[in-house]
């Protein structure tokens, strides 16, 4: 084991990088202590003018919005007290519309259409309905009558216990 750590060492400092030569690095420090044309917080000239204009711009905006929407001085508004209204004049009998006689609804066909397997949840039984809407009214003056008539269809699902 201990040529193995004796050989592990060996390409360990075969890998680590060369020294630097004299030359390169008298280069490299001349470089570092020289100033450099442009440090990070100097700005080309022409580049002030934009960043003043725009501060200039944005404290307007701000006068402007605050005086614009400064508040206003609350004004009292007195409180509305509510007023009763009187109970409307019953119509006379020949004025009044229709009035419901009967309704009914009846189931026409029902048709188990299977279970369904969701995504999320449990199973479900998919239940579809065909219904039949019946609805009279009568004038109670003149006993006229109307019926109508309207299907309707209608889908129920129903969640199943699957234990």
């Amino acid at each position: 084991m201990n040529d193995n750590m004796e050989q592990f060492e060996k390409e360990l400092r075969e890998t680590r990088p060369r020294g630097l030569s004299a030359a390169a690095k008298d280069q490299l420090l001349q470089r570092l202590s020289e100033p450099s044309p442009t440090s990070h917080w100097a700005m080309p000239r022409t580049g002030w003018w934009a960043v003043w204009l725009s501060a200039a711009a944005l404290v307007l905006v701000a006068v402007w919005l605050g005086v614009k929407y400064r508040e206003q001085p609350a004004v009292p508004v007195a409180p509305v007290v509510a007023r009763e209204t009187p109970e409307p004049a019953q119509k006379p009998v020949a004025q009044q519309g229709l009035r419901l006689v009967a309704a009914d609804t009846a189931v026409v066909e029902q048709k188990d259409r299977g279970i369904v397997m969701p995504e999320r949840g449990r199973p479900m039984r998919v239940m579809e309905y065909r219904f039949m809407d019946q609805v009279e009214w009568e004038h109670p003056v003149e006993h006229n009558r109307i019926r109508v008539v309207r299907p309707r269809n209608g889908v129920i699902l129903t969640g199943l216990n699957v234990d």
